[in-house]
């Protein structure tokens, strides 16, 4: 399955369960429930000293098992990394100023050129028009060129924001005694990586959890409209 497909099933996912929706028979289950990574991470998170965040009963139908529930929240923290890795671009200046993705801005040399053609304008009086000339000049100052900037991906930042959501959700969704900084397995964090197919050393993984052991901000697969929710919740 391509990414954007993948995603597409992870942002449904994700919704869903933020949102309290009924998650039997979701097309992320579907999808996943079968393949070795995800054996392998239930195994790893189901044999350490972890258990749900009772004060999230409510997020879960009254009618599922623990192990339900157990299930249910791991799927959302795959699902919270694989939308984060496959489409960083989606998460916008929330995104960049985690570090995943990259603002848009004029270089030096953009910025002296577009200083050059304001001087240029101004002293021949030259007629352009006040939207064309705005953008002159924000580019001049180093600012993007329109108010509303573009991203682009930052390839070295995925690895470690994958990690960082994982950590983020897994603080939020789990009770988690495994090891004096209480990380998410790193077993289970490398089955992760198997599921967006990039391979990464338990070395660079365990760097990166340190980053975020007192780590509080919200996870970036929560939607804006349930920050505040989300908060509440992890209280």
């Amino acid at each position: 399955m391509d990414n954007t497909r993948f995603s597409e099933i992870c942002y449904e996912y994700n919704k869903r369960f933020d949102t309290n929706c009924d998650l039997s028979n979701s097309r992320l289950e579907d999808y996943l429930g079968k393949s070795a990574p995800y054996r392998h991470i239930t195994t790893s998170l189901t044999s350490k000293n972890i258990s749900l965040r009772k004060n999230l009963i409510y997020t879960y139908r009254s009618t599922d098992s623990e192990e339900r529930k157990f299930e249910l929240a791991t799927l959302r923290i795959i699902a919270g990394a694989v939308v984060v890795f496959c489409d960083s671009l989606a998460f916008g200046s929330r995104g960049s100023k985690a570090g995943l993705s990259n603002e848009m801005t004029p270089d030096l040399a953009t910025q002296n050129a577009s200083k050059n053609l304001l001087k240029h304008i101004n002293n021949q009086n030259l007629g352009v028009g006040r939207l064309f000339k705005h953008h002159l000049e924000r580019m001049a100052q180093g600012m993007a060129p329109m108010t509303i900037p573009n991203f682009s991906e930052n390839k070295e930042a995925k690895i470690k924001m994958l990690v960082r959501e994982v950590a983020l959700l897994s603080k939020g969704l789990l009770i988690i005694s495994n090891n004096k900084a209480c990380r998410f397995p790193t077993q289970a964090l490398l089955r992760i990586f198997d599921i967006v197919e990039v391979s990464v050393s338990e070395k660079t993984i365990q760097r990166h959890q340190k980053e975020y052991d007192d780590c509080e901000d919200i996870p970036l697969s929560i939607s804006k409209a349930l920050i505040g929710p989300w908060k509440l919740r992890t209280d």
